[in-house]
């Protein structure tokens, strides 16, 4: 029974450690980069990466906009004003995708920019 327990534990154990592969952060010269972080932030971090590419994806985009029929300012907050109408938008949306080598002893990682943001943080495989 003891040893049953413990086989289980070992897989979860291993489970757990193939679901963090997606990361918040990474140390770089001993300044943390997380997500949020511009573009301009990361580079002054960690200088230039190993890889850049970048490309352009047109995303629709959900928004409500008011009653139109709301032309006064005390109607703003009135019952009518409560009821509000889908709208559609085809926004574009520049990403960039950054990977840093960080010698044969680290992992490789894998940044994600949209419109100039960090939004994504991935661990790769040994560098090089």
């Amino acid at each position: 029974m003891k040893t049953f327990k413990t086989i289980l534990l070992l897989l979860i154990f291993s489970f757990t450690l193939s679901l963090a592969n997606t990361a918040y952060g990474f140390w770089c010269k001993n300044r943390l980069v997380t997500i949020g972080d511009t573009k301009y932030e990361v580079l002054s971090r960690c200088e230039e990466p190993a890889y850049k590419e970048f490309w352009i994806e047109k995303r629709i985009k959900r928004d409500f906009y008011g009653n139109p029929f709301v032309s006064r300012i005390d109607d703003l907050y009135s019952e009518q004003r409560q009821y509000r109408v889908p709208r559609y938008a085809v926004e574009e949306v520049v990403i960039e995708e950054w990977i840093y080598n960080l010698g044969p002893t680290s992992f490789l990682r894998h940044l994600v920019f949209e419109n100039g943001r960090l939004v994504n943080i991935t661990t790769g495989n040994y560098g090089f």
